[in-house]
């Protein structure tokens, strides 16, 4: 009896082998079956262990997941795997459905389902929505890298309209710069820079996404862009995001797209650089060349505030751009545990790639060691020990940077600030620096915008206690600009926690929109100051023309013979006008 039975056993269990191997290759072989949740028959439904919280919550009565809006779940692409991953989604990568901060998943969704559910609508697919789908392209003027019908034709006329909308005006504003001598790191104008950079890229009311705008209201993005488009100006983007979105490649992919943006940073150092190669290369011969030599010497005047205006500006694009290609996107598993990291705007490369880091991750650091972290080091080196030490030991320095050439520089971001207190103009570089280090480290976006809340902090803190600047007036206005900046960002995290949890969504719109007023009130007041100045220069101006035209007057009197204490009237005025015009002379 005991034979049998273990022969039973035995054969019992080699069929349920064979089934198990014969059901695991079916599986294998048909994997976009994989449910994400398994229906019973009577019982309901088995939900997997999940500790996400409110990001994916599962309902075992109806068989249904629900996933917030801002977040990704699928499977991993090209494989047979069916463990569930999750991640953020960047800004406009995945599903939103405008009304509510979550969205229902369906049951027994397949892998391609759930990919054409959350990625689908912005015609994207893979990892985290990382690809654009077959036909399309991302977009290089969108600042969500919008996947847009693309064709070898279009990209070609497109390119030449994404010239003209960025080069061009970047030239022309360069040009502006140079002609008119304009200062843009003058005392009042450092913090509001800082603020107009800071607020549209990474202390945006959208959190990058994280809020849907559509729930707070259908007008939203246009408040959102009413301030971003004028603050734009001061991270050299002007008129790209006005137009449609445009593909300028086929096989771009999004790392390509932010790769190529280095340009637009750049690009007003060859307009400075080609400016001062037309001064080397000068010929004052003849009427036409001496005209030109005397424009280009009044030129040459303004091209140290230029490169100043260079600095200030392409800095702060050079870090964004840095940040956007370095950024991590850590995916999870529903236990919460990271299962991997990949670029956060092409999740298809992983951190590690060697194509990412060749491509993409090594001309970054390149560029974050020789320019993003010299300019903060230089300035904050005063009075220029160690790189004075530098010129002084290398040679191939010396030939071509003097420390009174550097000094004359620097002093363009210094002389402001007290003589002790000169590394503050560092210190404005070493903030921007520390918020896209925090942009780019950091695993979410409500870390992140802690981490930058306390940064903030610390810096009204410092400005408080050693007031840098020599007009006491400029301390205050700064302190004003950064508490502005603080609560704002106060105002975000609340906004992020009240979605997160499912508040109201009454409560995140008033947030909202007491957000905007402070963002936009920098920006009002500065052109309040700007047209109460242009008052008073039109008013200096008008006062001088009327002394002119009443000392013209007493001049015409006076050879008139009239007393100039008993004054005519105007027909007399007029008369002795009209008389002088005509060279007759008055007898009185």
């Amino acid at each position: 009896m005991i034979k049998i039975s273990t022969s039973r056993f035995l054969a019992a269990a080699t069929r349920q082998l064979v089934m198990s191997m014969i059901l695991g290759v079916l599986s294998m072989q048909c994997s976009s079956a994989t449910p994400i949740v398994h229906a019973v028959e009577n019982t309901g439904c088995t939900c997997p262990t999940n500790s996400l919280g409110s990001i994916l919550s599962c309902a075992a009565d109806t068989c249904t997941y629900t996933l917030q809006v801002t977040y990704w779940i699928g499977y991993q692409p090209g494989t047979n795997s069916t463990l569930l991953l999750v991640s953020e989604c960047p800004s406009g990568y995945c599903y939103s459905n405008g009304t509510q901060p979550n969205f229902m998943l369906p049951v027994n969704a397949t892998r391609e389902q759930l990919d054409s559910l959350i990625c689908g609508g912005q015609h994207r697919t893979g990892l985290v929505c990382g690809e654009c789908v077959a036909g399309t392209a991302p977009a290089i003027n969108s600042d969500t890298f919008a996947c847009v019908l693309c064709s070898p034709d279009d990209a070609s006329l497109n390119a030449l309209y994404y010239i003209l909308a960025v080069y061009v005006p970047l030239l022309l504003i360069f040009l502006c710069i140079i002609v008119f001598n304009i200062k843009l790191t003058t005392g009042p104008a450092n913090a509001f820079i800082v603020y107009a950079q800071i607020v549209s890229s990474t202390f945006g009311l959208t959190a990058d996404g994280q809020i849907p705008l559509s729930l707070i209201s259908p007008h939203a993005d246009r408040l959102v862009n009413s301030y971003k488009v004028p603050y734009n100006l001061f991270n050299l983007q002007v008129f790209g995001n006005l137009l449609p979105p445009l593909c300028i490649g086929t096989q771009l992919n999004t790392m390509d797209i932010i790769s190529l943006k280095y340009l637009e940073a750049v690009f007003p150092l060859l307009v400075i650089i080609f400016i001062v190669v037309l001064l080397k290369l000068q010929r004052c011969t003849g009427r036409g060349g001496v005209t030109c030599c005397a424009v280009l010497h009044r030129w040459k005047c303004s091209l140290l505030p230029a490169l100043a205006a260079f600095l200030l500006l392409s800095y702060n694009r050079f870090c964004f751009i840095a940040a956007q290609v370095i950024a991590p996107q850590p995916i999870w598993n529903l236990e919460h545990n990271r299962v991997s990291t990949s670029a956060f705007f092409e999740a298809t490369f992983a951190v590690n790639d060697a194509v990412y880091v060749a491509r993409y991750a090594l001309p970054t650091f390149l560029i974050l060691i020789t320019f993003v972290l010299l300019i903060p080091l230089m300035l904050l080196d005063y009075p220029l020990k160690w790189a004075e030490k530098c010129i002084i030991r290398y040679k191939c320095l010396s030939r071509h940077f003097s420390s009174a050439n550097i000094h004359i520089l620097l002093d363009v971001f210094q002389g402001c600030f007290k003589d002790n207190r000169r590394f503050f103009a560092g210190m404005y570089f070493m903030l921007r620096l520390s918020m896209y280090i925090t942009y780019a480290s950091t695993d979410t976006w409500l870390v992140q915008y802690i981490v930058q809340q306390f940064l903030v902090t610390g810096y009204i803190v410092l400005l408080a206690i050693y007031h840098p600047y020599k007009n006491k007036i400029l301390n205050y206005i700064d302190i004003f600009i950064f508490t502005n900046l603080a609560f704002l960002n106060i105002l975000t995290i609340y906004i992020m926690s009240a979605l997160q949890n499912t508040d109201p969504i009454s409560a995140a719109r008033s947030a909202f929109f007491v957000q905007y007023m402070l963002a936009i009130m920098p920006g009002v007041c500065l052109v309040g100051y700007m047209a109460y100045k242009l008052f008073l220069c039109i008013s200096r101006h008008s006062n001088i023309a009327m002394q002119g035209k009443s000392t013209g007057q007493l001049e015409l009197m006076t050879d008139a013979g009239l007393s100039t204490s008993n004054p005519p009237n105007d027909d007399e005025i007029e008369v002795l006008m009209d008389r002088a015009t005509h060279g007759q002379t008055y007898m009185s």
